[in-house]
């Protein structure tokens, strides 16, 4: 097997072994607009404690389409989302 590694030049991927483990140790950021301050200073710091936690941040930027936000929280399994639009 380790001969069959070397040859092969394999290479682990590591979101894969996480995954068949049960879970990701990434996190999804959902944000409407990052040229806004606030929201860059947002996503610093959530980057910063996830970090800190020993997650990896996925910074998704919607530009207030609302398609576009749905799509990301239906792509990311772990989400934090600040969203301008009204939830029924």
């Amino acid at each position: 097997m380790e001969a069959a590694i070397r040859q092969l030049d394999y290479r682990g991927n590591s979101l894969a072994r996480r995954l068949s483990k049960g879970g990701s140790e990434t996190l999804g950021l959902v944000l409407p607009d990052i040229t806004n301050p606030f929201f860059a200073e947002l996503a610093d710091a959530a980057e910063e404690a996830a970090s800190a936690h020993g997650y990896s941040l996925v910074l998704c930027i919607t530009r207030n389409h609302p398609d576009k936000e749905s799509q990301f929280i239906r792509w990311l399994s772990w989400i934090i989302a600040v969203t301008a639009w009204r939830v029924a």
